[in-house]
């Protein structure tokens, strides 16, 4: 009969089972006879890769060594392994954020460039100084060469860097305008501003725009004086197109804040994708359109219903629709168009919302804002809301802003402009259901 097999303790091994062969007597026990013996006591592993760096709390409540540099060193690899794959969902995320999450497809999206992560580095130096600009209109308000207004915005402007006005080409006004509106213009060698009408409307903004995109300005404003109602020049939309066409900007964003039937912005790029436009304006009428073609989607029009809009209202439409929008397009320009009227309180928002609205906006395309205000050569109507626009873009605190909560009225307005919207950005998905 074979020697049984039994275990044992051997006494080298720090807590090591090993196995060995016990002879069986003659005479002992059989296997049924055996005396019970006492059970095994579970085994001490020893521990590897000790290190003098304290301890750690096993899973037994023991405390176990510190892992050692190899353990380290695994996990290094693994933080960095996570770190690529994130990386690589976000740059899918940025490739196809342009279709709506679980729905249909959305319209054709602005290809990316690979260096698009640049407009919002800031790796480069930042650029300072607010540009001002005037088209002659403004520069006449006292008739002895002082800016207008009061005091306090005498002093701003003085703040601001100075840029002259030129007179726009006939070929950049038919980047967007007609041959029959360019032809009846004065033409741009006429002796000075004063005469330059629509050419200095649409200078001015210009003017402004090559060194902002030059890394000369930080931001800039243009006073425009006031144009002809019927058929008035469009200077942020020759700004945009002269941009793209001479400057290398490839993605706009134009914000008109009380759109007028005089001012087609809307239907000049229905069609583009490259240029997004936001407008707000009060009333039903005209319905408003998502775009055509290869722009669907990328014209945002905000009808408020009420008679008042409040400063609530706006800042619930720039969170829930502009700026999520704004960042998933990605503009390398923005321009902003606005009456001194509405900044004087014909939109019934405060200066202290204007302020506020300018802040937002100067969170995309790494701040590169132009704000292009037409209005009377007089800005004593609106020297709080044009002062508290110049404070924001000088860096100032902004005004102190009272409740912002919007009305019943307007969020009702906004979610209907979700509900459109909502099939062309992804990003506006989880906000519909959040009003």
């Amino acid at each position: 009969m074979a020697p049984p097999l039994t275990l044992a303790r051997a006494p080298p091994g720090p807590g090591v089972i090993t196995a060995r062969l016990a002879p069986a007597s003659r005479g002992a026990a059989g296997p049924r006879d055996a005396p019970p013996r006492a059970p095994l006591e579970p085994p001490r592993l020893p521990c590897v890769g000790v290190s003098d760096g304290g301890s750690a709390q096993g899973r037994a409540g023991r405390r176990l060594p510190q892992q050692g540099a190899l353990f380290q060193a695994r996990r290094r690899g693994r933080a960095r392994g996570r770190r690529a794959g994130l990386e690589a969902e976000l740059q899918q995320l940025a490739q196809h954020s342009g279709s709506p999450l679980g729905g249909p497809p959305g319209p054709p999206q602005t290809p990316i460039p690979p260096n698009a992560h640049q407009d919002l580095g800031a790796e480069a130096a930042a650029p300072t100084g607010t540009g001002l600009v005037r088209d002659g209109g403004h520069g006449h308000g006292h008739g002895d060469g002082r800016p207008p207004g009061g005091p306090a915005l005498r002093e701003l402007f003085q703040r601001c860097v100075p840029v002259q006005c030129r007179p726009a080409s006939d070929e950049e006004l038919l980047l967007v305008h007609s041959p029959s509106f360019v032809a009846k213009l004065e033409p741009p060698e006429s002796p000075g501003p004063g005469v330059w009408g629509p050419r200095g409307a649409v200078g001015a903004a210009l003017a402004l725009l090559e060194p902002l995109l030059g890394g000369a300005l930080r931001n800039g404003v243009a006073l425009i004086s006031p144009q002809d109602p019927q058929d008035p020049p469009q200077p942020a939309a020759v700004a945009a197109r002269v941009a793209q066409k001479q400057l290398g900007v490839q993605r706009v964003l134009i914000v008109d804040w009380s759109p007028r039937p005089g001012r087609s912005l809307a239907r000049i790029f229905q069609e583009d994708p490259s240029v997004l436009y936001f407008g707000a304006q009060q009333g039903r009428e005209p319905p408003p359109s998502a775009g055509d073609g290869p722009g669907e989607g990328f014209s945002v029009e905000l009808h408020w219903e009420q008679a008042t809009v409040t400063d609530g209202d706006f800042a619930a439409a720039a969170f829930n629709i502009l700026l999520p929008i704004g960042l998933q397009f990605q503009p390398q320009l923005v321009l902003v168009e606005a009456s001194l009227e509405d900044l004087g309180g014909a939109l019934g928002v405060s200066p202290a919302g204007f302020s506020l609205l300018t802040h937002l906006l100067s969170a995309l395309a790494r701040g590169r804002l132009l704000l292009l205000l037409q209005g009377g050569p007089d800005l004593g109507a609106s020297p709080g809301g044009v002062g508290a626009v110049l404070r924001t873009l000088l860096g100032d605190p902004g005004d102190p802003l009272g409740p912002i909560a919007p009305t019943p009225s307007g969020l009702a307005s906004i979610a209907r402009t979700l509900s459109v919207q909502q099939r062309y950005w992804g990003c506006l998905q989880s906000f519909g259901r959040v009003l």
